[in-house]
């Protein structure tokens, strides 16, 4: 499970035989977070904010990892 979050996520992957692979994930705002700050004001957009709702990663990551 993946917390949302304003801040970029860190993806650290490892398998035997392989070298151990690191990478950072940006994270993107919803366009739902900007129509919000428009009709729901600025307290609905500090709740989407603070609870992370407002933001998100991308569905699918891929990492490549190399043999060692």
């Amino acid at each position: 499970m993946v917390d949302r979050s304003f801040n970029d996520m860190h993806v650290s992957c490892e398998k035997e035989d392989y070298k151990s692979t690191e990478k950072n994930v940006s994270s993107s705002t919803k366009a739902m977070a900007f129509g919000n700050i428009i009709f729901g004001g600025p307290i609905g957009a500090g709740v989407d904010m603070a609870s992370g709702s407002a933001y998100d990663y991308p569905p699918e990551i891929q990492v490549h990892l190399h043999k060692v």
